[in-house]
């Protein structure tokens, strides 16, 4: 391998969506990461993002991307339901491969993804990047610490507008068989990032409804059916036994943001991100703190590593920056950075145990 991890990534339009938000100016701002080659659907969009990011190599075809001898590592950021196909072509190619979240439209693709890259003996990790969140990580490393003492409850809100218009090249996400719901990916990424913190889910009973059964096409003037969940509520114990509560909404207007509220014997942390935030896998958040006998919570100050402000990364790009960062490192030392594709097969898991919950109004165990 090169000194640094040489990354093809598969769907770089740089004009808009996740990828021109995230993963273009990470790779650009992760000092052991190089963008070497790049594609998307049109060799003209290819080119744009080689451009603007110094990529040596643009493809409109992503089997040419993974046979290029250029790539060490390729990333797929693409549409859920395309995600399979070019994750095993990599793995078989035997390239190191990060694929977003959800990592399969299903569980079972999920475990096929795992099983290859293990079998192939290739680092695999998935988008799950709120683990590398510096607020997040305060959180976890009080809650360790018994900086709040043990803990008793922790709750989890997040209201996000829009849940009933949105252009046409995203109302696909309504059949729920495409994996791409605010159940898989809005609830998925937040409540990931609160099991990292506070601990995993032991059991839970959930609630999924669709409250918004009609999405307005905002550039062709169609209604579109919806059978996508876009509210997802459930409460539950964590392994430690402290209680859970969860509601994840994507509601029809003036959504009030994320929030993350954990309470101890000895004190409490309370995370929030303003009106349109969608959690902490996506930007910064503001993290309070108060012990048991403090009159208010204020405000703690997180600094980032130097080099995320030195390469002036914000918004979602700075911790999809620190997950590409641990997966170049674990490459160089052959220790397999987190989180992996079999960690990803848990949380889909998770996801199967929130439905089954929901269907049958029966309380589950989590794993």
């Amino acid at each position: 391998m090169a000194e640094r991890l040489r990354v093809g990534l598969i769907g770089a339009n740089a004009s808009a969506g996740w990828a021109a938000r995230s993963h273009l100016p990470a790779i650009a701002g992760a000092p052991d990461v190089e963008l070497t080659a790049v594609c998307t659907t049109r060799m003209e969009t290819a080119s744009e993002a080689r451009e603007r990011y110094g990529a040596r190599l643009a493809f409109d075809d992503w089997r040419a991307l993974i046979a290029s001898d250029e790539v060490d590592a390729v990333c797929v950021s693409l549409r859920v339901p395309n995600h399979l196909e070019p994750t095993l072509a990599a793995i078989a190619a035997g390239k190191h491969v990060y694929t977003e979240w959800p990592l399969g439209r299903d569980t079972a693709e999920a475990e096929r993804m795992a099983e290859a890259a293990r079998e192939a003996g290739v680092h695999a990790v998935v988008g799950l990047q709120s683990r590398r969140s510096a607020e997040l990580t305060y959180l976890r490393e009080t809650i360790a610490a018994g900086g709040i003492g043990d803990v008793v409850s922790v709750g989890l809100t997040q209201y996000l507008a829009g849940g009933t218009e949105r252009p046409s090249s995203r109302t696909w996400m309504a059949d729920p068989a495409l994996g791409a719901s605010t159940l898989t990916i809005q609830f998925g990424h937040a409540i990931d990032g609160v099991m990292w913190a506070a601990g995993a889910i032991e059991s839970l009973r959930a609630n999924l409804s669709t409250e918004s059964p009609q999405w307005f096409e905002m550039d062709t003037g169609r209604t579109v059916e919806v059978a996508s969940p876009d509210s997802v509520a459930l409460t539950g114990r964590l392994r430690s036994g402290a209680l859970l509560t969860a509601h994840v909404h994507s509601v029809p207007w003036h959504g009030t943001g994320h929030r993350v509220v954990v309470y101890g014997r000895e004190g409490a942390l309370v995370l929030e991100q303003p009106r349109g935030a969608t959690g902490p896998h996506t930007g910064a958040a503001t993290v309070y703190r108060a012990g048991r006998n403090d009159d208010a919570l204020e405000p703690v100050v997180i600094s980032q590593e130097a080099w995320v402000s030195e390469a002036g990364l914000t918004g979602a790009a700075v911790n999809v920056a620190k997950a590409w960062q641990a997966f170049a490192a674990g490459v160089a030392s052959g220790e397999q950075a987190a989180p992996t594709f079999d960690d990803a097969v848990v949380h889909h898991r998770l996801m199967d145990a929130v439905r089954r919950s929901a269907e049958t109004g029966a309380p589950e165990e989590a794993g």
